[in-house]
């Protein structure tokens, strides 16, 4: 800073004088007691930059100019993201998830090479006032405990403690927050249940606690549609990429069964109140429904006199799809059997203003889905959302309703 202006240079720096690439900067940060910086890269090197009469000797004025005079690798499996001071030490934070300590002549006095919580990308320190050795080395380490963040939307505890543990498991830290990594895409509830199944963008399906945090992950395509089974059992989840429906069982998210006879992506999903039944509407605006059923396919090549001791094997299969709307769907519900143990009923509403009841009775492997009723509802209002409400006796409300909702703010109650 000279005369209340900055004086700003950028020092050239030729790879091949390196006899390697350099890849892009992520941070830097001056020594102290010392004329040096040090930039990080996304390579996983720190560049050091001093002061050098014979790289860069004094320009017209006089003053010395740093110059790149050393690369030196600190993390070998990706970038470094954080680059920072604590005490007498240099503190890094890495892309391949690591925490690594160096002295300022970048010699490693400690690592923590055991975290599993994705890459690094902050690192902060308690301030207890923790007395910690002048000159460090791997013997004598210590340091306040730190906390640090990733990548996967992870906050996770650390301190020294951990360098002494024996197992791996106890040396990877305490997660005391776990977010989502990116835009959530779908979320479904349970039925009995305080859990939340959330989809993310970043092709993540999540289990979270709404007591305690996230409980359970894995890896899935996004999903833009899910909903659970009424008894909790299974989940149904219905890709945003593809025409693809995934079963899976929900108490530890493996698959159960795959069904890809969409054609386009899933856009809603519900599950019929018995269990057995469940229906989706894709961006062509078709209707599918899928049955758990005898497996059509099981009996093929069987000899006639062998199939009534052939074992029952039961899937779920697809029915078929219907497009009853010309214009985007707005509701898919499901109701109870009009008369106590029949099938459940099906509903759709479209922007188009119709209101589709489906036959699931009629509806059969062979035949396809058929249509119950089709009338028009609406006209001038655009139907935006639908839901079932049930009766709950009284003078009002005697059997169960439809509760439409438009774009022009109103609620209408259909009687079906």
């Amino acid at each position: 800073l000279e005369d209340g202006e900055f004086d700003v240079y950028s020092p050239h720096i030729d790879p091949a004088d390196f006899r390697q690439g350099i890849g892009e900067y992520t941070q830097s940060l001056f020594i102290p007691d010392s004329s040096e910086v040090i930039s990080a890269t996304v390579d996983g090197d720190v560049v050091v930059w001093a002061e050098s009469m014979l790289l860069a000797p004094p320009d017209e004025t006089g003053e010395m100019r740093k110059q790149a005079v050393k690369i030196i690798k600190l993390h070998t499996n990706g970038g470094i993201n954080f680059l920072g001071l604590h005490e007498n030490s240099i503190v890094t934070g890495g892309s391949d998830g690591f925490v690594r300590f160096y002295d300022f002549k970048m010699r490693m006095v400690a690592w923590f090479d055991y975290f599993n919580n994705g890459p690094v990308t902050s690192i902060d320190f308690a301030r207890t006032g923790k007395e910690v050795p002048a000159l460090l080395t791997a013997e004598n380490f210590d340091c306040e405990d730190f906390v640090f963040g990733t990548s996967s939307a992870q906050i996770v505890t650390a301190g020294t403690e951990l360098l002494q543990q024996l197992e791996m498991e106890d040396r990877r830290g305490t997660v005391v927050v776990q977010g989502f990594e990116s835009k959530i895409e779908s979320v479904t509830t349970h039925p009995a249940i305080p859990v939340a199944l959330v989809s993310t963008s970043a092709g993540r399906l999540h289990v979270a606690d709404l007591a305690g945090g996230v409980t359970g992950s894995r890896e899935l395509e996004p999903q833009s549609a899910m909903a659970y089974a009424p008894d909790g059992s299974l989940v149904m989840c219905g890709s945003a990429g593809a025409g693809t429906v995934h079963i899976l069982d929900a108490s530890n998210l493996e698959n159960v069964q795959t069904l890809s006879p969409l054609d386009g992506p899933v856009e809603r999903i519900a599950v019929a109140p018995d269990g057995l039944s469940f229906a989706t509407v894709d961006s062509t605006r078709a209707t599918t429904i899928f049955k758990y059923m005898v497996d059509p396919e099981a009996l093929v090549g069987v000899a006639l006199d062998e199939v009534q001791n052939a074992p029952e094997t039961k899937c779920w299969a697809f029915v078929g799809s219907y497009r009853a709307h010309y214009k985007p769907v707005s509701g898919l519900v499901w109701g109870p059997p009009a008369i106590a143990g029949d099938t459940p009923r099906l509903w759709s509403v479209g922007q188009d203003g119709f209101l589709v009841e489906y036959d699931i009775d009629g509806s059969s492997v062979e035949g396809g889905v058929q249509l119950k009723k089709r009338e028009r509802i609406l006209r001038s209002p655009i139907p935006s959302a639908a839901g079932l409400l049930p009766a709950y006796g009284g003078a009002y409300l005697k059997e169960d309703v439809l509760v439409l909702c438009d774009d022009q703010y109103k609620m209408k109650v259909q009687q079906v």
